[in-house]
This record gives C-alpha cells, structure tokens and sequence, in this order.
C-alpha cells in the first residue's frame, strides 16, 4: 500500500522522461545521430541509460533513473518495516476452581498405591510431572479453558500444598550383623535416633530394599505419621555386603500461590509463592509437622486394603532403587559414592509425596478464580530503523523527482511535437519527409546506420514538428567521416539526400551520379 503508488508513478514519469530525451535534445538542433536519431533510452534499461546519459552528459536522465532505480528498494524496506509477529497476548479472564485443601477419604489406600505405582513408572519411563504437580507443590486443580492456545499458557491466583521429605543421611555408614542366612542393619540418623532393618536370605537375594518407620522412642506419633528410615542393600562386585540408609521427616505447608500452567499439555510450568494466609482448613492444623509418611501403614483387616499397603511400602522403596540401578556407573557407582541414595531417595520420595497429596488433601470444591491468558498471537510491529530509512528514500525520491522534472520541464519547453511518439505510424510521420530515411535500409545493423548517419546533424522543426536533416559543420564532419568505409560511398549518399547544397570536389563529380528529392529546401529536407 506504500511502495506501489510511489514506485509505479515513478518509474511511468522515468520512463517518459527517457522516452522524450532524444526529441528533446533535437528540439536544441544541431543534434548528432548517437544521441537523437540513433538513441533509445527506453530499451537500454537503467543501467545502461546510466552509463549513455553520463557520456552524452544528460544529467536529467542520469538522476531520473537514479531515482528510478532507488524505488527498487522501497519495497524490501517497507518488508521489513511492517512485521507480522506472533507476541504473547494477556487476556484477563475467571476459570472454575474444583478443588480446595482438605482431609479426604484415603481408607482404601487406593490414592497411596496408585501414586506409588505412578512414582515407579516415572522413574523406569522418564515420566513428566503430572497435571497440577510442580517439584515439591500440588495445586489445586481448576479447568482449563476449552478454546486452543498457540503457546498458551494461564496464570491462576489459587492455593497449594508444598511437601517436604527432609531428608539427611545417616550420622555414619550403617553397620551389618549377619543372622540366619540375612543381615541386620543398624543406622543412626542424624538427630541421635537408631533404627535396624532386616535383609534376609541375601544368598537368594542379593539386592534387597524396605522402609520402616523410627521406633517409639524417637517419636510418639502414629506409626503412619513418623519419620521413617530407607534401606537399601546389596552384594559389591567383590562380594562384600553393603547397605545405605536414609532418614526422611516429611512437613507440608499451605500457601496461596500464582501458579502458570501450560495450555497445551496442561502442565503446571511454574509456581508463585505469595503468602500462607489460606482460608482454615482441617490439613495445616493437625498435619503440618508430621503428615502422613505414606510408606507406612496400620494393619489391615481387609486382605485387599493389606496388600495395597504392601505393595505401597514396597513400590516407593523399589522406584529408588530403580533409579539408582539406571544412574551411571548403575547401583554400584551409588552405593560407592559420598551421601549415596540421598538425593535420589529426596527426588522419588518428593514425587510420591506431591501426587498423594493431590488425593488426600483436597477435596471437591467448586469456586470462581481470577486468571490471565497469555497466548501467542499475530500483531503487526513496526521496525524503526527500516522505517526511518524507509521515509529517507521516500523523502529523496520525491525530493530529486521534483527537481528532475521541473528540470525536463524547462528542457521541454523548446519542444513542438505536432504528433506524439510511439507507434510506427507516428515515427514515420515525424520523419518521414526529413530525407534520410533514403539512406537506410531495412537490413542495416547498428554500425551500419551509425555509419551512414554520422555526417548528418538533426533537429526538429519549430513549425511543423518534423524532424530535419542537415549536413555537419566541417570541423564536426570530418571527424565523423572518417568511420566511413569509403569517401564515395559517403558524398554519394550526402548529394542523395541534400542535393545542391552539398558541394562535391569537381575531381569526382563526373563519377558520381546524383539522387533528386523532391523535398529538398534549401535549410534542409522535411
């Protein structure tokens, strides 16, 4: 919408100005044939009016299409001014939150297994954290708009539980006792509290693992709700017995959060604490310093619930061990290395912790949130440097333009065209009854016409608009005769086309027979 009105008008008035140059100049009279008869700008193209206007010294063409050629780069100019974006976009809105903290149903262990399960399967697939799952933090869940987002994501003012494991190694490197065909391992932990675990019939099994939970004496809390210690165990390269240990104390804490959820996958990309006034609830009370271990359960009556525990206290413990058997160097290189298991133990055990609180600390609960959309989306930005260098242009453009056809003006003014050029029918017209047009034939090339043209000057007729002919001054003729091929076959041609006025030598006039045209004059021939 910019470049083309601009360019095309220029270029149509650069095209003219190159188009009327010749006639122009044989307007001023006395005009050879290379710049008038024997010129056209038009088909030279832009660089080669260039080069011709300078050698003739036609200044006018020389910055017309200069200023032509500048249009040329108004186009990539303006491209790269106007720029469609693709921008993040906010967008204010309210989405339905479903859930609020909570103590929910979990006597079914249900919510246990299933997160333990979820916890071995991230470790043994690479698994992402799931949906409203951040680190440490379970939000609380809310919809997710229905329309699509290009790269969208949505920031949502909610509340979150963060857990905690705690974890430290031990205060030294566990002991072994060997008992019936296993071993006892006794561990310390860091705060004084001394703990055994069992690993039996290590012959059958060399790699072994367990939780258990700290003793009375450490804590007076339900066994559900203690600390508990990791165990690990297995046979070196060597042959020789090792075990390593984990202490874990789990806390959690409510906060009112910002948290950026991914509208594509509906991942939770990052979380905002902002403060802990969370509206009063039955978790934060009882449950803030000592919250449920998971890994350690009550006896069962029902065989169903019992075999959840079990397999929930084995699952943890194995995802672990997973982990530190698919780490470089696999478990050996674990259980040689300073802190072993420790920040392994803290990773799974974060995991598992953060998915069950998703179950057993919320409950349903519906409610309106504020929200802001972001979302990537086209909007048209423009460049300032391309569009300073763009008005530049445009400003030279315009300003040389003006200039080179007040310029051209001038030139025409001397002009008389009493029939325009362009059509055959036109230039026949103009030059039909100027006389020259005897010399030339139909399959005379460049050099040709050149040649035979070169003792003639032309100029335009300020009455009729005709083109005329005359011979060249002397000085002027004698220069340009000398790329004749012979002095006949020129003064054949000059008393052809000028008659009595061109005055042979008497030596060859004998020889030579002289042409009659009836539209001879004696200033020239019409």
């Amino acid at each position: 919408m910019i470049v083309i009105p601009p360019a095309w008008f220029y270029r149509v008035l650069d095209w003219h100005i190159r188009w009327y140059q010749p006639y122009v100049v044989m307007s001023r009279g006395n005009a050879k044939p290379q710049e008038s008869v024997l010129l056209d700008y038009v088909t030279l193209g832009s660089v080669f009016s260039i080069i011709n206007s300078a050698k003739f010294k036609h200044r006018v063409i020389t910055w017309s299409t200069l200023t032509a050629l500048a249009t040329y780069i108004l186009q990539p100019l303006a491209g790269s001014m106007f720029q469609l974006q693709n921008l993040n976009t906010p967008t204010d809105t309210t989405v339905n939150s479903t859930r609020a903290i909570g103590l929910a149903d979990f006597s079914d262990l249900t919510a246990f297994v299933s997160s333990a399960g979820f916890a071995e399967a991230a470790v043994f697939n690479s698994l992402p954290d799931p949906p409203f799952i951040r680190n440490s933090w379970t939000i609380a869940q809310f919809e997710f708009p229905s329309k699509d987002y290009l790269n969208g994501t949505m920031t949502v003012n909610t509340t979150a539980i963060q857990t905690t494991t705690n974890c430290l190694g031990p205060e030294g490197p566990p002991s072994l006792t060997a008992s019936d065909g296993g071993f006892i391992i006794n561990s310390t932990s860091a705060d004084g509290c001394t703990q055994t675990a069992e690993a039996s019939n290590t012959a059958v099994s060399s790699q072994q693992y367990g939780v258990v939970n700290v003793p009375d004496t450490c804590s007076q809390l339900n066994i559900t709700q203690r600390p508990v210690m990791f165990w690990f165990f297995h046979h070196a390269a060597n042959g020789t017995p090792e075990a390593r240990t984990v202490f874990c104390k789990p806390t959690l804490q409510a906060f009112n959060v910002e948290a950026t959820a991914n509208l594509n996958n509906q991942s939770v990309v990052g979380v905002l604490e902002l403060d802990s006034n969370v509206p009063s609830n039955n978790v934060t009370g009882p449950f803030a310093n000592s919250p449920f271990n998971g890994v350690i359960f009550e006896n069962q009556t029902d065989p169903f619930i019992q075999a959840r525990a079990t397999a929930t206290t084995n699952g943890v413990p194995g995802a672990i061990f997973r982990f530190a058997a698919q780490s470089p160097g696999g478990a050996d290189a674990v259980f040689s290395a300073d802190n072993s298991f420790l920040d392994i133990t803290s990773t799974v055990y974060t995991l598992y912790l953060a998915v069950v609180a998703q179950s057993i600390y919320f409950v349903p609960q519906d409610s309106t949130m504020d929200a802001q959309l972001s979302s990537i989306a086209p909007r048209l930005t423009i460049n300032p440097l391309p569009g300073h260098a763009l008005a530049f242009f445009l400003f030279f453009i315009g300003l040389v333009g003006v200039l080179v056809h007040i310029i051209s003006r001038r030139q025409r003014r001397g002009l008389y065209l009493s029939t325009p050029p362009g059509t055959i029918a036109a230039t026949i017209a103009l030059s039909a009854h100027s006389g020259f047009g005897e010399l030339l034939m139909p399959t005379d090339d460049e050099e040709t016409l050149e040649r035979k043209l070169s003792g003639l000057r032309f100029s335009i007729d300020k009455r009729t608009g005709a083109i005329v002919a005359t011979a060249a001054s002397v000085s002027s003729s004698s220069r340009d005769s000398k790329r004749m091929s012979s002095k006949p076959d020129q003064d054949e041609m000059m008393q052809s086309l000028l008659g009595s006025e061109y005055k042979r030598p008497p030596s060859e006039a004998a020889s030579t027979q002289v042409g009659y045209s009836p539209m001879r004059s004696p200033r020239g021939i019409y």
